[in-house]
């Protein structure tokens, strides 16, 4: 959730220069869908960070196409952008591995600005930022061949609009005007695998576009980079008490979860037909973020094995690790939650970054709320008797699958960033469910 961006594109004085050899994967061909293959997986994957942080890179300052670290999403910037290790609609823009666990309980959603919103509000009124996701995922695999898996394909698009401007000549005569603007197009694969414990892989494309400039003066920017992440979820609960936890109405949930990911790895963006400079690659902000978050709650089990969480607390905390350069510094992430009946959610967070944030040993608090239908439509089911369900089950399909997978939830967020460029920002979105 590093705020920084840059208005023009930035030059590097210096070519391109990669980030080193990729690592070796050692073959896995035991038993490679069990619980210790998965921790292998993500052992490896941590592994590989020692050679990634140690390659050399460009500067953070000489960076392009700084709109890939905005947060878009209100729940996670609610709870201060730390989402690495959770798994929700909004997952696969922080961590591609969150689809797959995502499309374990849903087979997809649809996430959407109403709106696009002003950005950096204490900054400049002319920033827009538009995002719009798809989810779509199954199991593949049933559980009667041991290997519950699932697969989960989404979209999104990120753009950030500068807005409308015009080239003027030295008289103050307009030349041209044009829209000057940033955008990503991302495709994310996600494989999902429940097996005691709840473990995913996925991988995003990102097909990246920006025009900064008037066309008389050069051609827009174009180029591809890549995010690789990994999350594991262990249901303490289910895995201390099976037998309690089968055999009762109530449910207990502690549920401990862990996350990685690499971001904007690609060979950078360059700008043609300005300059011979210019014709560089600018190179992209990659990150390495890691962090943990911890479920807790009570839950109720409906009919057709639904479940209805009456009160949930999640708890999160995330490092965003700048890979540019020399100084790998680290951007904090913290947040909380607290969840009433699937209908009323409550949650405040911060994020601490001294490059964008001057105020260095403080925290920028955020703060927002959440409503969700699904909360009435599993309130309604445990209110009325088995009747009901048994004549909805043998006269719809549909409405059963309305009853047991719908859900509508809009989302709000608020910076109390007071002295800097996101002050009083304010931001939401809406997500259908299915």
């Amino acid at each position: 959730m590093c705020m920084i961006f840059s208005l023009r594109p930035a030059v590097a004085e210096d070519h391109y220069e990669s980030t080193g050899e990729k690592p070796m994967m050692k073959d896995s061909d035991k038993a490679w869908p069990s619980r210790l293959a998965w921790t292998g997986v993500l052992i490896l994957m941590i592994g590989t960070m020692s050679l990634v942080m140690t390659s050399r890179s460009d500067a953070q300052s000489e960076a392009a196409l700084l709109f890939l670290r905005i947060s878009p999403h209100a729940r996670a910037n609610g709870m201060g952008g730390a989402f690495v290790a959770l798994s929700d609609q909004e997952s696969p823009y922080y961590n591609p591995a969150g689809l797959g666990l995502f499309v374990q309980r849903q087979n997809g959603s649809f996430t959407f600005f109403p709106k696009a919103f002003h950005w950096l509000p204490g900054f400049t009124n002319d920033c827009e930022l538009e995002h719009w996701a798809v989810n779509l995922g199954s199991g593949i695999l049933g559980s009667g061949y041991g290997l519950p898996f699932s697969l989960g394909l989404g979209y999104y698009r990120t753009k950030l609009d500068f807005g409308h401007l015009a080239r003027t000549d030295r008289e103050g005569e307009v030349i041209e005007s044009y829209n000057s603007y940033d955008r990503a197009d991302n495709i994310v694969l996600s494989l999902g695998l429940d097996s005691h414990v709840a473990a995913g892989i996925g991988l995003t494309y990102k097909y990246l576009y920006s025009r900064l400039l008037p066309p008389s003066l050069g051609r827009a920017g174009s180029t591809y980079a890549f995010d690789f992440g990994a999350l594991l979820k262990v249901p303490l609960a289910d895995l201390l008490w099976p037998a309690f936890q089968s055999g009762s109405d109530v449910l207990f949930d502690v549920s401990p979860s862990f996350g990685i990911c690499w971001s904007n790895l690609g060979p950078g963006i360059a700008y043609p037909g300005i300059s011979t400079i210019f014709s560089c690659r600018d190179p992209l902000p990659k990150t390495f973020s890691y962090g943990a978050a911890l479920e807790t709650g009570i839950s109720l089990k409906l009919k057709d094995d639904m479940k209805w969480n009456v009160v949930k607390l999640t708890s999160s905390l995330q490092y965003d690790m700048n890979l540019a350069g020399n100084d790998h510094y680290v951007i904090k992430k913290r947040g909380l939650e607290l969840s009433i009946g699937d209908l009323l959610s409550c949650r405040m967070g911060g994020w601490k970054d001294q490059y964008f944030y001057h105020h260095e040993n403080e925290w920028v608090p955020t703060h927002g709320f959440g409503l969700s239908l699904r909360g009435l439509i599993l309130s309604f089911l445990w209110f009325t008797d088995d009747s009901f369900q048994k004549a909805v089950n043998e006269k719809s399909s549909f409405f059963k699958y309305v009853l047991e997978n719908l859900d509508v939830r809009y989302e709000q967020v608020t910076y109390d960033a007071e002295g800097s460029p996101m002050a009083d920002f304010k931001g939401y979105s809406m997500s259908i469910i299915f």
